[in-house]
């Protein structure tokens, strides 16, 4: 039976991010759905609020670069796209059914070659490509079978350097017409036509143009072809000859980018984030509607039309994807409220770290971009983001999901997510921590602090404990599955396994010469861990501190993390992409580890992957790249946990705080609650005494007026009787109001019929009239009907005619068309022969000049032979020059080495200053704890409040204090700036000596020449004198009579080497002899001294930089004193105003009680001014008798008030 684990398989679900580069783009589909790159996939986005899915499919297969160029059909049915290093080969992508559909590979006569340019025809049958060589050839396939049709060199500039400068860099289809094509580049733009024969360029004007550098063009449907050029002008040009500027409001001078068509005009950017809205005039070409400024501080990457909505999508520089009504005006709502966002702000640059919190769908990333963004893997969403002042080294996510732990450069700290901000709590001084983690139960965190591991609580924040390494620096840390042992890999390949409690190294051990660089626990004791390694790139386990199986990764691995149920291994790799390593059971060896060929590779990100996790429910895992991409992986097959309670976030109300506060405040309330509850009893034993002393004057003062009530009832009894006879009197003015009232009713509903009869016979009298009128318009309708029949078959007549006309004169223009077939194929048998001829001519031309030149050849090698003779003494000559030649070399090859020295011995200082900021460190960490046990201290109230005035006092001089700091770092820095320069100026002059050695080497060849020459010179000198001296001796041995041959041969040989010029000749010969040698003297020795100068500058640069160092060094510590104290001292500030703070909050919960007291003090004033009054009213009626008079007749309709 197959085994559960073998099934488990990785599947991308969505990307968070997006692929900026200008040459693979967006493109908007019909159904509200994006195609764009992430990654090294081609990723699908739908915008529908129910879904919102992603579709993915890799472009690659292998490592084949990036993406050089990008095309798409106009229907967005197709794409084809070609990569760098994958040259000669066209990719189809079938975007409907979302496969790849075929590959276009050039035949095998072409050389291979890279395209730089792709576009498809308005129907999507053919395609062309650009290749990007010196030859710039032009490919024409068809798309439907992927043959090569045709080909066409479009740059005709013979010289190399020329063609390489003149590139094409933009080719596009005419959007009716697919045989016409447009081709544009630096200095050239062609328009042509294919037909059977080949390609033909249209001639005209703009053909030829090397001064104008055109970077892109489209071709609209009214046939004009718009342009832009580098230097920001953007003009339409008609039938390659006619150049028509267009006018924008384009400040800056950077080319205009992104042309776009549109169904009334295009739309282009200038500067980077200006787009602009043209449209077509009648009269005035294209005209600009409006402009639209996106982002003050982004740029616009590409630009895409949405069909459906008629709407233009923008993609900009920090990844987000916004919207604009396409035609101005349109949507005046909306623009006045903003563009719509469809993307959000992804990450931009190289994602450092991800981490998930367990018990919620939160993960947390952090990258080169200064931000910490928390997203929603739930529902796809940046839930809160934050940037910094300085970048995020690493980040760990708590199990709560409510509070991170980050790492930056200067310190590590401790933030709190709230609704709508990320608050930084507590700071740990930590210097360039890359490692941290909280433990599975969220109860520790560790952080890497170089060799070191430091253990904090999560809740008190105190360091509980600090785990050395015996190695370098910590590399790696995992936690075991029960948080009591912490096992740490460093540089040097130890591996040391740490107990939390009491902090004691369990084991120790070397696995030279790699280390780990990503390790997990696989037990709660820490013994069996898996882990890649480095240089080797493998993966191991260990049982015991001992490798115990290991496999060949195959590529270079970067984060390893344990599968659902520890039943596979993810790993990833720097290619981007993520392995998974399935455990087999048990193999036929009985060993439960994977095999090399087990591994399933998933193609994900396009650059190295940073870290990986995995959700809680082993459901998702998440990888982060230096591409900037977030991909989630949904993992299917293995055993999923337990669904989370929560499946909804819910955001804590709490506030992070430590026990200390948290102790205060619950002695505070007590406090509070205890006088509370003394109050209370205090109000209770008011109100009784208050109650019992109001019932006992009840109780009297009933029987005081106990006779006063009797009366009042009396005469209460007479009264109502009096009011019930106006009452009755009352109801009979009712009952006559209501008979005049339905009378008036009646005769109202009596003219109201009237007026509906009257109505009804006008509305009868209307319907006949319509009647009517129908009946004439039918009868008029049948009219027109037959005569429209009358004219459709006289038309149809009319036609046919037409039509026999035009067939006959079809016939005979066929027949025209054969006539000049045959007239042309005449004339080219006869052209043919002329041709024919012409070349036999020119063949028994060229056969009489061979036989002459032949002649010439052996003649010349002749006189080569003894060339060769005279060549091989002056190479001897050569070699001893350039013996010479290499002396001097060595000696340039010695300064080289002691330069050298000199670098090694600035990269050792360097490491010095590290070594020491280091031991700085330290010693502020050992400091700010001395700070911490200090600030425990408790300080008497009185003490504090005298001495503010004089810590104020204090701060002046200290402030003071810090400028002079800052100036003294701004001196340093100006002095380190001029140390550079004089770096640069010795560069300078290394770089004109070796200048002057090869002008040198230059002049050596010359002189040599020279001296060959005067060998010659002499050789045929000594000849020319033999022959005379045979003269000579033919003279002596003849008659005297004919001894005239020696003297006028000797004065031949004089005017020829001699003449007029004897002695200025033979002066100036020995003078440059002498010469060369005193010029070789005397550049030798400046050389020597030029050497021995540079190294006297190198010394004293190498002595004052040691000064400069030592020096930095002191100011450097004394900074940190001069810091240390400020620190200290406003830590006390801190401290002390913080007991002020808790000496005014009690101060204001007495006076608040006292309030209390007062206001119930008020509520008793309240309640004795009440009894008075109402003895005073008792007073009152007493004294006035009952009046028996009758009361005045109560009327109806309109009562006015009883007058007192």
């Amino acid at each position: 039976m197959a085994n559960r684990g073998n099934e488990i398989d990785l599947k991308p679900s969505h990307v968070l991010g997006i692929d900026r580069n200008s040459n693979t783009g967006i493109y908007m589909l019909p159904d509200n759905t994006v195609v764009y790159f992430a990654g090294k996939n081609i990723v699908k986005h739908s915008f529908d609020a129910e879904s919102r899915d992603q579709r993915f499919l890799p472009y690659t297969n292998k490592n084949s670069g990036d993406i050089e160029c990008v095309a798409v059909t106009a229907n967005c049915t197709m794409m084809a796209y070609s990569l760098k290093l994958d040259a000669s080969i066209i990719h189809i992508v079938d975007i409907a059914n979302w496969a790849k559909k075929k590959q276009i590979a050039l035949p095998n006569g072409f050389s291979p070659t890279v395209f730089s340019a792709l576009a498809f025809s308005s129907n999507g049958k053919y395609l062309i490509a650009q290749g990007n060589t010196s030859d710039s050839f032009l490919f024409y396939f068809d798309a439907t079978n992927g043959n090569l049709l045709g080909t066409h060199k479009v740059s005709n500039n013979t010289n190399s350097s020329q063609a390489l400068n003149s590139i094409v860099n933009c080719i596009s289809f005419h959007p009716n017409e697919p045989s016409q094509i447009c081709c544009t580049g630096k200095g050239i733009f062609r328009q042509m036509t294919r037909s059977d024969k080949g390609f033909t360029v249209k001639q005209g004007s703009m053909t030829n143009r090397d001064n104008i550098d055109f970077k892109s063009h489209i071709w609209l449907p009214d046939g004009r072809i718009v342009v832009a050029t580098s230097d920001g002008q953007i003009s339409y040009i008609e039938n390659a000859s006619v150049n028509h500027p267009i006018s924008i409001a384009n400040t800056s001078a950077s080319p205009v980018t992104n042309l776009t068509a549109t169904p009334k005009g295009f739309i282009c950017v200038s500067g980077g984030n200006k787009l602009h809205f043209l449209e077509r005039q009648a009269e005035r070409g294209y005209l600009e509607i409006t402009n639209i400024r996106v982002d003050e501080k982004e740029t616009i990457c590409s630009v895409s039309i949405a069909q459906a909505d008629d709407r233009v999508v923008v993609l900009l520089s920090d990844s987000r994807l916004i919207s604009y009504p396409l035609t101005p005006g349109q949507d005046q709502q909306q623009t006045s409220e903003g563009p719509i966002t469809l993307l959000p702000q992804y990450h931009i640059g190289t994602i450092t770290s991800i981490d998930v919190a367990f018990r919620k769908q939160l993960i947390v990333t952090c990258g080169e971009d200064h931000s910490i963004r928390v997203w929603n893997y739930d529902k796809m969403q940046c839930e809160i983001f934050k940037f910094f002042s300085d970048q995020p080294l690493c980040v760990s996510f708590h199990p709560n999901g409510c509070v991170l732990v980050a790492g930056f450069q200067e310190k590590l700290r401790f933030l709190a997510i709230t609704i709508n901000d990320i608050v930084t709590h507590r700071e740990f001084p930590i210097r360039g921590c890359r490692e941290v983690k909280f433990s599975h139960g969220g109860q520790y965190f560790a952080a890497v602090n170089g060799n070191n591991v430091q253990i904090y609580s999560s809740y008190t924040f105190k360091n509980l404990v600090n785990l050395r390494s015996p190695g370098q620096r910590i590399r790696a840390i995992a936690w075991s599955t029960d948080d009591n042992v912490l096992v740490s890999c460093d540089n040097n390949g130890t591996i040391t396994l740490h107990q939390i409690r009491g902090g004691k190294q369990k084991a120790t051990s070397n696995q030279q010469p790699f280390h780990y660089i990503s390790m997990v626990c696989a037990d709660s004791v820490g013994t069996k861990c898996f882990g890649v390694t480095e240089p080797d790139n493998f993966l191991r386990e260990t049982e015991d501190m001992a490798t115990k199986n290991q496999l060949d990764v195959m590529a270079t691995p970067m984060q390893l993390v344990m599968g659902p149920n520890n039943k596979c291994l993810f790993v990833s790799t720097k290619d981007g992409t993520v392995k998974i390593y399935k455990f087999p059971g048990s193999n036929a060896n009985g060993v439960n580890f994977p095999s090399a060929d087990s591994a399933v590779e998933i193609i994900a990100h396009h650059a190295p992957i940073t870290s990986m996790c995995m959700s809680s429910d082993n459901n998702y895992l998440f990888t982060s790249g230096e591409d900037g991409c977030v991909y989630i992986m949904k993992i299917s097959g293995g055993e999923t946990q337990n669904v989370r309670s929560d499946t909804q976030i819910r955001y804590s109300e709490d506030v992070m705080i430590t026990r200390s506060e948290l102790v205060e405040q619950l002695c505070a309330l007590k406090r509070a609650q205890q006088d509370v509850a003394d109050l209370e009893k205090q109000q209770q034993q008011q109100l009784a005494n208050t109650t019992s002393r109001f019932k006992q004057q009840r109780i009297a003062r009933k029987e005081k007026y106990a006779d006063e009530e009797k009366a009042d009832l009396a005469n209460i009894a007479e009264l109502e009787k009096e009011i019930e006879a106006v009452n009755e009197e009352a109801k009979a003015q009712r009952q006559n109001l209501e008979m005049t009232f339905q009378e008036a009713l009646q005769s109202k509903k009596t003219k109201f019929e009237m007026n509906i009869q009257n109505e009804k016979e006008q509305q009868e009298m209307l319907k006949k009239e319509i009647e009517e009128t129908n009946v004439r318009g039918e009868q008029a309708l049948k009219e027109l009907q037959e005569k429209n029949k009358q004219n459709a078959e006289q038309i149809e007549i009319d036609f046919q005619n037409n039509l026999a006309d035009l067939e006959s004169q079809e016939k005979q223009i066929k027949k025209e068309k054969q006539q000049l077939k045959e007239e042309f194929n005449e004339w080219e048998v006869k052209m043919e022969r002329e041709l024919a001829f012409e070349i036999g001519k020119r063949e028994f031309e060229s056969q009489q000049k061979r036989a002459v030149e032949k002649e010439q050849t052996q003649i010349l090698k002749e006189k080569s032979k003894q060339t060769e003779a005279d060549l091989m003494k002056s190479k001897q000559a050569v070699e001893t020059g350039m013996d010479s030649l290499k002396k001097q070399m060595q000696a340039v090859d010695d300064i080289k080495d002691r330069i050298r020295k000199a670098k090694q011995q600035k990269e050792t200082l360097i490491r010095d200053i590290a070594e020491r900021k280091k031991s700085i460190d330290e010693n502020q960490i050992h400091i700010e704890d001395l700070t911490n046990q200090n600030q425990n201290l408790d300080k008497h109230r009185q003490l504090i409040r005298d001495r503010i005035s004089e810590w104020k006092k204090q701060l002046e001089p200290m402030q003071a204090k810090q400028q002079d700091v800052s100036i003294t770092h701004e001196r340093m820095k100006q002095e380190m700036q001029r140390y550079q320069k004089n770096d640069e100026q010795l560069r300078l002059e290394l770089n004109e000596l070796h200048l002057k050695i090869d002008a040198k080497k230059a002049e050596i060849d010359t002189r040599t020449k020279e001296l060959e020459e005067v060998k010659q010179m002499t050789k045929q000198f000594k000849l020319e004198v033999h022959g005379v001296y045979q003269k000579m001796l033919e003279d002596e041995v003849k008659e005297v009579k004919r001894r005239k041959m020696f003297a006028p041969a000797l004065a031949a040989l004089y005017r020829k080497y001699v003449g007029d010029e004897a002695s200025s000749s033979s002066s100036q010969k020995k003078s440059k002899l002498a010469d060369i040698q005193v010029e070789r003297n005397r550049e030798r020795d400046a050389l020597e001294r030029n050497i021995t100068a540079i190294a006297r500058r190198i010394n004293r640069g190498n002595e004052e930089h040691s000064r400069q160092h030592s020096r930095m060094m002191e100011e450097n510590v004394m900074l940190m004193t001069q810091i240390s104290e400020i620190r200290r001292q406003n830590g006390k500030l801190a401290k002390n105003r913080r007991v002020i703070e808790e000496s005014s909050k009690s101060t204001y919960s007495a006076e608040e009680l006292n309030k209390i007291i007062e206001m119930q003090k008020g509520r008793i004033a309240q309640l004795t001014d009440q009894l008075k009054q109402l003895q005073l009213r008792g007073n009152v009626t007493r004294k006035n008798p009952v009046s028996h008079a009758r009361l005045p007749p109560m009327n109806v309709t309109s009562p006015e008030p009883p007058k007192e």
